[in-house]
């Protein structure tokens, strides 16, 4: 009895029998359940647990039966409604992998947690998607090293929320940050000084639906991150909320960074500004590549030659085009 796993759309109290059996190994429950934890909750060899589309009733219990697993190392919770309680508190010091998805939050009547509290000092890899609160407490975690971060801001208050949370995982090697804003504040406005990414090599930035273009802010966030030597950007179309880009040249272009890829390239003029920045900045870039050309057929290969045209810092640096 190493893997079970429950699979259903009706509502279902779980058999007691399902918290002390002690053979358990990975357990994924995808389920509308009303759990209830039992206070001798023992899962002694567990070390998966899932849940996805889940309602629980008693969201302390879920806690409950998260610290009751002492070699769990993978937990995943996915568009899980948690009522009862408006504080998450993880608290597994064999964790290393976790997954926070909260497409579909619902905490009592409010929209958000008050208080995220993460205690996993062993923790490598973090996912985490939406559910903006308006606190996080987490262990200090050196072995931490990607972060998938997916963020939704509603209004300006969520600005220094999602400040508090990327403070969080500023120790990580690789991080994954997408963000759509709506609230119209994150990239008009200034960056955070306390944040600093000094491990940080890896960085995959994407954004949605948003009107204000985001290639200043990228140009100044990149200074948070001294060490960087892998960008990937995906940014969206943008119709105001230009700004000149920075006369410092962040430290990560000039000494650090070797390839970075732009997902989709737009025929306009401050998408042109920002790569002509960048290359003639990034002193140590080996590898510019432009994965697509939102551009119509006629003017394909002019905007291709065009960009193969711009000037680059560093003789090693290859430009790779559609």
């Amino acid at each position: 009895m190493g893997k079970e796993g429950w699979h259903s759309t009706g509502v279902y109290s779980l058999p007691s029998l399902l918290f002390s059996c002690h053979t358990f190994v990975t357990l994924k429950l995808n389920i509308n359940c009303d759990l209830k934890v039992p206070s001798n909750v023992r899962l002694p060899n567990l070390k998966t647990l899932h849940f996805a589309y889940s309602e629980f009733q008693d969201g302390c219990s879920v806690l409950r039966l998260i610290s009751s697993c002492p070699v769990l190392e993978n937990l995943e919770s996915i568009h899980c409604e948690f009522h009862n309680t408006s504080d998450l508190n993880i608290h597994n010091l064999s964790l290393k992998r976790l997954v926070l998805d909260f497409g579909e939050l619902y905490v009592d009547s409010h929209t958000d947690f008050t208080l995220i509290e993460i205690n996993a000092p062993n923790l490598v890899y973090l996912k985490y998607v939406d559910g903006m609160a308006e606190g996080y407490t987490l262990s200090e975690m050196k072995s931490l090293e990607r972060a998938h971060i997916e963020i939704t801001l509603m209004d300006s208050e969520e600005l220094e929320r999602a400040a508090n949370l990327l403070r969080s995982v500023c120790n990580v090697q690789s991080l994954y940050l997408a963000i759509e804003d709506d609230s119209k504040t994150l990239f008009l406005a200034p960056l955070d000084p306390m944040l600093v990414f000094n491990n940080l090599v890896e960085l995959e930035f994407r954004n949605y639906l948003n009107d204000d273009w985001q290639g200043t802010w990228i140009v100044e966030f990149l200074h948070c991150m001294p060490n960087l030597k892998t960008l990937i950007l995906d940014l969206a179309s943008a119709s105001e909320g230009f700004r000149p880009l920075p006369t410092t040249v962040p430290s990560c272009l000039l000494f650090h960074t070797k390839e970075i890829e732009i997902e989709l390239f737009e025929n306009v003029k401050h998408m042109f500004k920002m790569v002509s920045y960048i290359l003639k900045h990034a002193s140590v870039l080996e590898k510019f590549i432009i994965r697509d050309v939102d551009v119509c057929e006629e003017e394909f290969s002019t905007v291709i030659e065009k960009l193969l045209s711009l000037p680059r810092g560093s003789k090693k640096c290859e430009i790779v085009t559609p």
